[in-house]
């Protein structure tokens, strides 16, 4: 048992190394892939010099001539020959490099499983000591409050995916209101098209999220009793005032518009306010669980 928890320790020392190992690795690579870019241009510049010489031109047959296209050309294919290998080079590094930082990392994800193994070893090891009954009572307490994080974290995730398309319908259903604004105030058949088709936005945006605030509810049962708002807009005029385009139809889609608007903006309110509930009792449920973890040490 001992031997198991000092070779678990070992590792978590190890991995704390290893990620200040893996930030300089990713500097190295930074850095590398600058040099690489500098010598892939270079390396483009002696090719391109190297193409002038062997293509004629006048100024070539005069050079030829005088020996000098001769010494300038293989000048400038040990040039290029150069800037090749250090392009390789740098490649091979950048190869090396990566391979490492690979390495690093699958070795820090490690850390939490490691940290789990450790806990429930150290946690085995105090239960078969002289505070055992105590240990035992603390632990159940301590799997109890874990488990109340899981469905807590569960019940948030599943809130951002609403609040997120709540967001998004309340963003169609403000633009339908400017556009209804500007119908009622003469901006004819074009404004009442586009408003309608900011609603039917609205319209699909709510459709999606059915299923989630559903889901949404379920999670949020689990840690406790909370009703949520049900979603919906209601009944429009079926388009009707962008065929008897008057005052009295705009006033009415109008008023329609902003009272489903509000209670969008309610809804995602509530629910927003019930995500910051959730998340500050995740919050207090993670302290509960470091208190407890904190007691067992003592043992």
């Amino acid at each position: 048992m001992n031997e198991k928890i000092t070779a678990l320790k070992h590792r978590l020392h190890k991995i704390e190394s290893l990620k200040d190992y893996q930030v300089e690795l990713q500097q190295r690579i930074d850095e590398n892939d600058a040099k690489l870019l500098i010598a892939y241009e270079i390396l483009k510049k002696e090719n391109r010099d190297v193409e002038k010489l062997q293509h004629a031109s006048l100024s070539n047959v005069i050079a030829w001539f005088s020996h000098d296209k001769e010494e300038r050309l293989a000048k400038e294919e040990r040039e290029a020959l150069q800037a090749s290998i250090q392009v390789k080079q740098l490649q091979e590094e950048a190869e090396v490099l990566q391979r490492k930082l690979e390495e690093c990392t699958q070795e820090i994800e490690q850390e939490d499983a490691i940290r789990e193994a450790l806990y429930r070893l150290q946690m085995e090891d105090t239960m078969h000591g002289e505070h055992s009954e105590q240990a035992k009572e603390l632990y159940h307490r301590l799997e109890k409050e874990q488990l109340m994080e899981k469905e807590l974290m569960e019940a948030i995730e599943a809130g951002y995916v609403v609040t997120d398309q709540l967001k998004a319908a309340v963003k169609e259903m403000e633009n339908a209101s400017t556009w209804g604004t500007i119908d009622m105030f003469g901006g004819g058949m074009m404004s009442s098209i586009i408003k309608h088709s900011h609603i039917d936005g609205a319209q699909k945006k709510i459709a999606e999220l059915s299923e989630n605030l559903h889901r949404f509810q379920k999670e949020v049962n689990d840690v406790k009793q909370v009703e949520l708002p049900d979603v919906s807009i209601e009944g429009w005029l079926s388009g009707a005032d962008i065929f008897f385009d008057n005052m009295f139809f705009d006033i009415m889609a109008q008023s329609k518009i902003d009272k489903n608007l509000k209670a969008l903006r309610d809804c995602l309110s509530t629910i927003t306010s019930l995500q910051d509930q959730l998340l500050n009792e995740q919050y207090a449920c993670v302290n509960r669980q470091n208190e407890l973890k904190q007691a067992l040490a003592k043992l």
